[in-house]
This record gives structure tokens, C-alpha cells and sequence, in this order.
């Protein structure tokens, strides 16, 4: 009895010692993937580094549906959490969660990896230039003094305090932060109020703020891409006011052809978005106005001749302004040369009666003698080179009696569902984040491929809104 007892205890020891090694063991290669993960990303970064140095990437299109070259992204990181504590004040529809956004991103990234199209992001393209990043990540660290202090300012201490304030100290920080940190800073803009005290270093935080670019993730709408470079924008929402200053630091380290920048000194009434913005066959430019961008940056465009293309079409709104049809791009897009899919307004007006939901269009042509007259008191007759020869009262016509498009018209709810915001990448493919639009392989003869992309539809975009992309080598 005794001597079963003894081995029942060395049979359960025996048991807990294999218990304890299979945990030490799979502890081991758990940890050892997660340091392989972090190494591979890690080495995929510093890679692409090293493939964009001395390099020059012409950002340019010629049209919407030849193939695309490169493709810029931005990979958003801390800057998603702070701005999801707080979605509607973000220009997010719901709460999103990095870890899926970044998923979302590895599935792009192998698709693009297949087709031989070059991914860049804006993280890596910002460390290219240290100093430039330094500049950029100064301005954006604040050191403030708080308003409420109660504080001998004859004091050794306060002028201790006083020191470490001061932009030479904040330099100082920033010369010791890592490529990675002074790209966090950019994205995060960090604030300090500070107030003194008989402590420690004699200085004490009473607030940190951050202001993140929580919308940089949709890299469409800074700039805009034309069949002669790029053209830095500007946004009518003040949480994305910062955005196109990074961007800008972004296609001069890529040494792309930036043609010009626009800005309140041009016009304070004049906005620019890039989800607003097509080039597509036989050479027209198409810019929606209405709720983002403006005719007065409609204008810009003309005026300084930036666009490459005989013909320029700007698809008015003056009455929708509604956020789910904010840009051209969330209610018309280009699926080949031969289709073009766009969002039945005549289905949508039945929501709304009281106001009206189409689009007129307003054709300019450069090379024309002459222009005509419009109905409209915001739509110059002559802008630059570009005259006015036409206005079409319904966008259905001019797509398909002008640009000769056969038109696939989808619902107001597939709209919602972002059946519009697919990213045409050339060679009659598609790469869509609504798997209904699949339905249309056949009757278009294009190949679609589907991508789950919900964590970032929270965000309030989708694949188009995400990329900018570069059809030229």
C-alpha cells in the first residue's frame, strides 16, 4: 500500500515536470516569434529605407486605369488610440483598433507584393532626411508655461524651471531621439504644460496633450496626383490642417515633381482634397466641388496650369454637402476604360426630397476660342487657359456622351457600403473592400479582389482613400 502510494506521487510529479517544460518551451518560441516578428518588420523598414535613398518617384498619372507603379500609404500607429477615444470629433464612424488596421495593411501589402507594385510609406519616406525630420518634430513638440502658477519667479528655483522650457532644451531632446521618435512626435504632436516646483527637478508636467493626425491614414487627400506631378493641397477640417505639411516633407524626400502648394495666402476661400480628383481617358482631368474641396481650388489648378490635360470637368454640388458623399470618389469611380460605376442618385433623392442630390458638370477645354456663359455665378467663364464649353445638367450624360462610359449605377446602401471605393491598380484589376462588387467580374471582364478592410471603413474610408498612387516608373 505504501509503496503505491509513493508511485502514484512520482507519477503526478512526474506529470507536472512535463506540464512545466511543454509551458517553458512554448513560452520560449512564443517569445522568440514575437522577437522574430519585431526583427522581420523591423528589417522590412530599415529595406525600404535603404531602396527609396537617392532615388527619384515621380508621382504622376496619365489615367486612372493604367497600371500603377507605386503606391504611398500611411501605416497610422499611436495615433489611432488617442484618436478612437473619441470617434465623431476624429472624423471616425465608430471605434477601430490598431491591431486590425495593421492586418488589414499586411493583407495589402502581399497583394501589392504579387502584382510587383512598389509599396512606400510615409514613415519610411519621413526618415530619409534626419534634419528635415527635426524640423518637422521641433515645431511639433510644445512646451508651454502654465497660466496658474503661484511661484516665487525671483527664486533659484524658477529660474532652474525657466531653463527647462526653453526651445534650446527642447532641441536638445529632440537631437536625442531616435529616426522612429521623431516620427511618433510628427504624428502625435505633443504638448506639455508646465509649471514649477520646490521638487525634484523643480519642474512638474500639470497637463500632456496630444493633437495626432488621426486621419494621415487616408494619404488621397492631402495632395493630388496629375499627369505633371504633385499638388499639395489644403483641407477644410481643422483636424487634418497639419497633414499636408508632413506630406509635402514627404514627396520632396522622395524627390517627386511637387508643382505647387496651395494655401490661404492664394485664396482663404480656396480647398483642395485629393479624393476629389481624377485623370482618366482621353484626356480629361475631373474634380468634384462641393462639401471638401472648392472652385476657388478648382481654380488654382487652371490657373496655374498644374493639370496636363486638354479638358477639366468640375462635377458641382451646391446642395447634397452630405459627408457620406463628401468626394467625387465615394459616389463615382473608374472599374476600365470601357465601365465606369456611380452611385444611382435618382434611387438616393428619395431620402432626401428636399433637396437635390445629382451633380452638374461644368466642362473647361484649353485649347477652345472661345467660352460660354454659365448659370452659375460661382463658375467663371474663363480660368487660365481653360475656357468654358459646356455644362451638363446631369453627370449620367456627360459620363456617358462625352467620356463614352457604360455606367454600372449602385444603390444608395452599397454607397454606404463603400462599393465605390475600390482601388483600381491597371491591368483590368481591381482591389475592392465590398465583396459584392465581385458580382461584376463578368459583366466587365476585370478581375476584383476582395479585402476584409472593416477596421479602417470605421475610419470613415476605404482602399481608394488610403492610397496615392504613381502610375509612372
Amino acid at each position: 500500500m505504501q509503496e503505491s502510494f509513493h508511485e502514484k506521487i512520482l507519477i503526478l510529479l512526474s506529470y507536472v515536470m512535463i506540464i512545466i517544460i511543454a509551458i517553458v518551451i512554448y513560452v520560449f518560441f512564443i517569445d522568440k516569434k514575437s522577437v522574430d516578428n519585431y526583427n522581420n518588420e523591423f528589417s522590412q523598414s530599415k529595406n525600404q529605407e535603404d531602396k527609396l535613398k537617392n532615388r527619384t518617384i515621380l508621382f504622376q498619372q496619365s489615367n486612372e486605369n493604367s497600371p500603377a507603379k507605386h503606391i504611398l500609404i500611411h501605416l497610422p500607429e499611436k495615433e489611432i488610440f488617442i484618436s478612437t477615444l473619441h470617434p465623431a470629433a476624429s472624423l471616425y464612424e465608430d471605434v477601430t483598433d490598431y491591431n486590425k488596421v495593421k492586418e488589414c495593411f499586411d493583407n495589402l501589402k502581399k497583394i501589392l507584393k504579387e502584382k510587383n507594385i512598389e509599396l512606400i510609406t510615409v514613415r519610411s519616406a519621413l526618415k530619409l532626411n534626419k534634419t528635415a525630420l527635426k524640423r518637422l518634430a521641433f515645431k511639433s513638440l510644445k512646451y508651454e508655461i502654465s497660466d496658474d502658477i503661484n511661484f516665487n519667479k525671483n527664486s533659484k528655483e524658477y529660474k532652474i524651471f525657466l531653463n527647462y522650457t526653453k526651445d534650446d532644451y527642447k532641441q536638445e531632446i529632440i537631437n536625442k531621439l531616435s529616426e522612429d521618435q521623431l516620427v511618433d512626435v510628427v504624428l502625435n504632436n505633443p504638448k506639455y504644460i508646465l509649471a514649477p516646483t520646490n521638487l525634484n527637478t523643480f519642474i512638474e508636467p500639470k497637463l500632456i496633450s496630444f493633437n495626432p493626425v488621426g486621419n494621415l491614414i487616408f494619404c488621397r487627400d492631402q495632395q493630388i496626383t496629375t499627369k505633371k506631378g504633385v499638388v499639395i493641397g489644403r483641407t477644410r477640417s481643422s483636424q487634418r490642417a497639419g497633414e499636408h505639411i508632413i506630406m509635402k516633407q514627404v514627396f520632396e524626400n522622395l524627390n517627386s515633381n511637387i508643382l505647387g502648394i496651395l494655401s490661404k495666402e492664394y485664396d482663404e476661400n480656396a480647398f483642395l482634397e485629393g479624393g476629389d480628383f481624377f485623370v482618366v481617358k482621353n484626356d480629361f482631368s475631373l474634380l468634384g466641388v462641393g462639401l471638401r474641396t472648392s472652385m476657388k481650388g478648382a481654380a488654382y489648378l487652371m490657373e496655374k496650369d498644374f493639370l496636363g490635360t486638354r479638358y477639366m470637368a468640375v462635377i458641382y454640388d451646391d446642395e447634397d454637402m452630405d459627408q457620406q458623399r463628401m468626394h467625387l470618389d465615394t459616389y463615382f469611380n473608374i472599374l476600365s476604360d470601357d465601365f465606369a460605376i456611380v452611385l444611382d442618385f435618382n434611387e438616393v433623392q428619395k431620402y432626401y426630397p428636399n433637396k437635390k442630390i445629382g451633380r452638374k458638370v461644368y466642362l473647361f477645354d484649353n485649347e477652345a476660342k472661345s467660352s460660354i456663359l454659365s448659370n452659375n455665378k460661382n463658375i467663371p467663364k474663363e480660368i487660365g487657359k481653360y475656357k468654358l464649353i459646356n455644362v451638363y445638367n446631369e453627370f449620367y450624360v456627360f459620363l456617358e456622351e462625352k467620356l463614352k462610359y457604360k455606367l454600372i449605377k449602385v444603390t444608395h446602401q452599397q454607397q454606404i457600403d463603400y462599393m465605390i471605393n475600390f482601388l483600381n491598380i491597371g491591368n483590368n484589376e481591381i482591389i475592392s473592400v465590398n465583396k459584392d462588387l465581385k458580382l461584376l467580374e463578368q459583366k466587365t471582364n476585370i478581375n476584383i479582389i476582395y479585402l476584409e478592410f472593416n477596421p479602417i471603413l470605421n475610419m470613415y474610408g476605404a482602399m481608394h482613400c488610403i492610397t496615392q498612387v504613381s502610375r509612372v516608373d
